[in-house]
């Protein structure tokens, strides 16, 4: 799952650069884009809380976390999902102020 974000998040600057060169002020350009920042939104925040979050007060002085009922082991370096969260967020929250801003003409 992570790979996958994390192809996404290489390949997408490229890509998302030239689709809004040419069609960025179409409608439907501004409604995939919000549909796109939305998933990564969600996605990466549920890796932070999968990551992080669920296991925040686990969390021994050396940043470890042994849950032997799930059988897992979490650093506490998983907190870094939080920043992708947060930078789509924004992301997500321009691309819907600027489909909200939209020019509609009479």
């Amino acid at each position: 799952m992570s790979l996958l974000f994390g192809a996404v998040i290489l390949l997408s600057p490229f890509w998302l650069a030239l689709l809004w060169l040419q069609w960025g002020h179409r409608l439907w350009m501004r409604l995939s884009m919000v549909a796109l920042w939305s998933l990564l939104t969600v996605g990466f925040a549920w890796m932070f809380y999968e990551r992080y979050w669920r296991w925040a007060d686990c969390f021994n002085e050396l940043g470890r976390c042994y849950d032997s009922e799930a059988g897992v082991m979490v650093a506490q370096a998983a907190f870094i999902w939080g920043m992708p969260a947060l930078v789509s967020a924004l992301l997500l929250a321009l691309s819907l102020w600027a489909l909200l801003k939209r020019k509609i003409t009479p």
